[in-house]
Parts: C-alpha cells; structure tokens; sequence
C-alpha cells in the first residue's frame, strides 16, 4: 500500500475529483473507474491503472484483488467521506481508481492496429 489519504483537500483527491468534468478528462486522458466489478473488467482487460482509492473495508473484502492493483498502479486506503469526494455515485462501494485513456496512451500503435492513413492520400499507395 502506497498510504492513506486522510483529506479531501489531498492533491491527489483534488484532481481526481475534477475527472468528473469532461473537459478534464480530455485534458489529462484519465478517467474514473467507480466499483469493484468495473475495476474487475478493467483489471481482466489489463487497462492501465493510474491509481486506486479505497476504504478499509474494501480493502479487508477484496484482498484478491490487490496484488493485480498494486503491481502497476499506487493504491491509497482512504475514509469514505475522502471516496465520496471523488466519486460520481452517492453511495459508493469502496473503491475508485483513475483509469488511463488507451487512445491517449500510444496513438501510433492504434493508428497501425486500425490501419490509418499517416498522411499519405489514398492515391500515393
């Protein structure tokens, strides 16, 4: 475990807070992921994790799930009043975690998976 966040003034709640804005979800290419099972998909798929917020009790619940959070993301424990700051829902379920834009991450390897034109008109091929 990284720490505990005990404020809701943190840095770290701050911006994440703000992702529920588009625009700043656009602006800095993460995004919130609210609730265990979505965290489950996004760790099924190996989308990369930025950070993870959770409470104790989540924590004590999904012990599983650590080892595959903290190998590649920082994990806080943090109070419930700092997880509802953060979270989009009014009765979160204990954990939240800042999800990375995959489109954002390495646009050249999508252009190449997809096959997008790099410049080149269609007549030049």
């Amino acid at each position: 475990m990284d720490t505990s966040i005990q404020s809701v003034k943190n840095p770290r709640i701050v911006a994440a807070a703000k992702l529920k804005q588009t625009s700043e979800r656009k602006k800095t290419g993460l995004f919130l992921i609210e609730g265990t099972h979505a965290i489950q998909e996004a760790c099924a798929t190996q989308w990369p994790i930025d950070s993870v917020f959770m409470t104790e009790m989540w924590y004590q619940l999904h012990l599983e799930l650590f080892p595959v959070l903290s190998k590649s993301a920082n994990c806080f424990l943090v109070p419930e009043d700092v997880l509802r700051k953060v979270a989009h829902s009014e009765t979160p379920d204990g954990v939240i975690a800042i999800g990375k834009d995959g489109a954002l991450i390495n646009p050249i390897s999508t252009k190449q998976q997809f096959g997008h034109c790099t410049g080149a008109s269609a007549g030049s091929r």
